[in-house]
């Protein structure tokens, strides 16, 4: 049984219609990009009804989607290092990698992470070309050196 089919045909309405507000309002993502985006928000809806106390629409969990996870990595996604790292492939395909990096890295820390550090040593780890290179140079990519980057950042 699918998670939609748990849900309110009203609820699945809100659902769709802030997943398809956020396909349309950012170029990154297009239609493929559905189910992704929907597991994307809807972990952070659930995680911010946690935070908040109170159950969040979709709406409301959408535009805090785009302000706290969107922009962010978007943002560190338009530096040099990591536009390098990843020329030619999908810009979706990079960000929700770099989510999913980004999410692993705070959990292992045990607190939220700079996304900036992350995103870099994901380049530094995964990317390619003078991206990786530049990335490495900065200290990123290994292990052992990512307390440093974390109180670098």
């Amino acid at each position: 049984m699918e998670m939609q089919d748990m849900i309110s045909p009203d609820e699945a309405g809100e659902q769709k219609e802030a997943i398809d507000m956020l396909i349309r309002s950012i170029d990154m993502f297009s239609d493929k990009d559905y189910e992704r985006l929907l597991a994307q928000v809807s972990g952070h809806r659930y995680f911010l009804g946690r935070k908040l106390g109170h159950d969040v629409s979709w709406q409301q969990a959408a535009y805090s989607w785009m302000e706290d996870v969107y922009l962010p990595i978007s943002d560190a996604m338009a530096t040099l290092v990591t536009s390098s790292s990843f020329a030619g492939k999908q810009r979706a395909d990079v960000f929700f990698n770099l989510c999913d990096h980004w999410y692993f890295q705070s959990k292992d820390a045990g607190k939220p992470t700079d996304v900036f550090a992350s995103t870099l040593d994901y380049d530094a780890r995964y990317g390619s070309s003078i991206g990786r290179l530049l990335a490495r140079l900065k200290g990123f990519g290994s292990d052992k050196d990512q307390k440093n980057q974390q109180k670098a950042c």
